[in-house]
């Protein structure tokens, strides 16, 4: 990531004035690239330019540049909403590092690594994520795929809709669960979350954070 305003903490002056620094980081630029011992991915020079692979976006207002059609690289102007996010990523690998990958090394099989960062944390959309669901009937919600919940040493399946196909709230489930108790709120409004969390399960407390009960079920944390 590279800002136009970037600049050294440290800079050499005259002795009468200091260097003007502007504000705002300015426009940025995100490069997505692919090392490997070589230096970066690319594809062979012998191959014809018509049987590289393409990359286009769904969302057309983001100014993705692809410079070298030989190369990996991806770079996109941010700002405002243009972000690079983990779909992108996922597309990139797929559309592009793949199979340049496997025309620069035939018959060989790639390792891909990646960083930690949090536009790498990319999630299918039926993820079973308690971030995705409401607490109540309405508003936007995703529709999550199903799972398995496991009580006194059984496994149940577990349906994230109902018969309509209407996904399941977070009350429906935790009722389903037999974790419900009057009163949850879909956030904590005190700290300590987790300590309440601990609480509510063996007390029963009646103040908890019903996400962090969701979020603390083994087939929510895989």
């Amino acid at each position: 990531m590279f800002d136009s305003n970037d600049e050294r903490a440290r800079v050499w002056v005259k002795e009468v004035g200091v260097p003007f620094r502007k504000k705002s980081q300015g426009k940025g630029i995100i490069i997505s690239d692919f090392l490997f011992p070589g230096g970066q991915l690319c594809a062979p020079d012998w191959l014809p330019v018509g049987d590289l692979p393409d990359f286009s976006l769904s969302i057309e207002s983001r100014l993705i540049l692809r410079d070298d059609p030989y190369m990996a690289t991806i770079k996109l102007e941010y700002g405002k909403n243009h972000w690079w996010q983990g779909e992108d990523l996922v597309h990139q690998v797929l559309r592009v590092a793949i199979p340049i990958f496997e025309s620069a090394f035939p018959g060989c099989q790639g390792l891909f690594l990646f960083d930690n960062a949090p536009s790498h944390a990319a999630f299918a959309p039926d993820a079973l994520l308690a971030k995705k669901m409401n607490l109540r009937p309405g508003g936007e919600q995703s529709i999550l795929c199903p799972g398995i919940y496991s009580q006194l040493g059984y496994s149940y399946a577990q349906e994230m809709v109902d018969n309509m196909g209407v996904q399941k709230v977070l009350k429906r489930v935790l009722q389903e669960w037999r974790l419900w108790k009057h009163g949850l709120q879909v956030q904590c409004r005190k700290p300590g979350t987790d300590k309440l969390l601990k609480t509510y399960l063996l007390r029963g407390s009646q103040t908890c954070y019903t996400r962090s009960i969701m979020a603390s079920q083994l087939e929510f944390q895989t």
